[in-house]
Parts: structure tokens; sequence; C-alpha cells
């Protein structure tokens, strides 16, 4: 079992939520209340349940107030730095801000604008031990979200590659937002060029990286998750909050 208390973890918190208006007009999506709790408090709490020592929060839309927030008794025992995102130019780039504040070797990635209905227990299985892992989860349109291709290696399942939004609705396992990563992945994010939307995307610096250095990307799946980036994606996150 790995030290949990030694790998640092990123929260990506500086969305602006243009979805969620008028609720995010004036309020960050990872403060937007599920079943009136803050969205990030969720996360923090269970983080600091399996371990994990400190936090790194990188902010932009509203950044102030989730600083605020944090400092103002919502750290949840945590060691919570924050780093600011200047330009919001997708998830690789957030990434590449937070990259400094890193101390250890590995390093847990979290978009805080999703949630899990059994968070410790997902966060327990990424941080089992220190291979890379990406989180997954089955849904009913997989092509509205980034579709993801797997293959199975041993018994095992394996991350094959990303696609973007491919619009073809059929089930499949989408990118639920939660990674274990090797803290070098800064160098394939600082070579790739941005995507159609003009952002650097994390998931495809990730399956890069995973074949520059022939170092495979455990598939860990999960059920009881929401994308809390639509009206329709908080009140599932409410409804799974509210059976926990």
């Amino acid at each position: 079992m790995t030290d949990q208390s030694q790998i640092d973890i990123i929260i990506f918190c500086a969305g602006r939520g243009k979805r969620l208006q008028p609720l995010t007009d004036n309020l960050p999506k990872a403060l937007v209340p599920v079943l009136g709790v803050p969205l990030l408090d969720y996360h923090l709490s269970a983080l600091s349940v399996v371990g994990v020592r400190r936090v790194i929060c990188v902010t932009g839309y509203k950044g102030s107030q989730i600083h605020d927030h944090i400092l103002s008794g919502h750290a949840f025992g945590l060691s919570v730095e924050f780093a600011h995102q200047v330009d919001l130019r997708g998830t690789g780039d957030a990434l590449v801000t937070a990259i400094p504040l890193v101390e250890s070797e590995v390093v847990g990635v979290l978009y805080a604008d999703v949630f899990f209905k059994r968070a410790v227990d997902t966060w327990k299985r990424v941080l089992d031990d220190r291979s890379p892992k990406m989180v997954c989860a089955e849904v009913e349109n997989a092509g509205s979200f980034g579709r993801v291709i797997t293959r199975t290696v041993g018994g095992g399942l394996f991350l094959d590659t990303v696609v973007e939004k491919d619009g073809i609705s059929a089930p499949g396992l989408v990118n639920a937002g939660l990674y274990l990563l090797p803290k070098d992945i800064v160098t394939t994010l600082g070579e790739q060029p941005p995507g159609r939307s003009g952002e650097i995307e994390l998931p495809q610096a990730v399956v890069v990286h995973s074949q520059a250095r022939h170092q495979p990307v455990r598939v860990v799946t999960t059920q009881g998750w929401a994308d809390v980036g639509t009206p329709e994606g908080l009140r599932c996150a409410e409804a799974l909050a509210a059976s926990r």
C-alpha cells in the first residue's frame, strides 16, 4: 500500500461554469452547492479521510472565493496551496501551472466539477500503488464526453486512446476527471500543441506520454459519478449525494 500522505493532489478549480449560469454568475463552479455542501468540500473531505496531506488548488474564475472559503475553516486538516491559472487554456495548462508546487514524483489530479458517490473507495484504488491511472465511468451517451478506448492486458484494463466528443450516441467509458500521473508528464505537455478548441488538454497528453515512455496507464472504473458541468449533471450529483 502506497503512503498517501507522500502524494500531492492537484484540484482544478479554475473553470468558469458557463453552462451553470446564472448559478455561477457570482460563484466559482468548484463552490456550487450539492445538497447545500460546496462541491469542493466533498473532495477535500474524501482526501482527508484517505490520508492525503497536501493539496494544490488551481484557481481562475473568482479564485479569491475558493481561497477565502478554504482558509475560513474548510481545509479538512489538509495543507492547501494555491496556483492561479491566468488564462484558462485547458486542463493541460492547469497542470503546468501547478507543477512547480508539486513535491512528490507522482501526483493525483482531480477536476473539481465532478462528483463521486464513493469518493473514498475510488481514491483508495487510485492511491493503492504509484502506477499511472485514469478513472473512468460508464455512461449512456459517451459521445458527448471524451470516449475512452481501452485494451485488456493480463486481465487488467489499460488506456489506449481518448476520442473527444465524437457525437456517437452510444454507451461507453468516459474520463471521470481523476488521475494518478508521473510528475514528468509536464515535459509532454510543454511540447503538445493546442487541440481543436485552442486549449491544451490533459487526456491527450496522458495518451502521448504513456506511449512515448512505454508506461501503461491503468483504467480504474467507478460507479455513481456525475459531471457537474450542467444543470442536469448537478441534479444527478444531488441524487447521488442523497443516496449515499
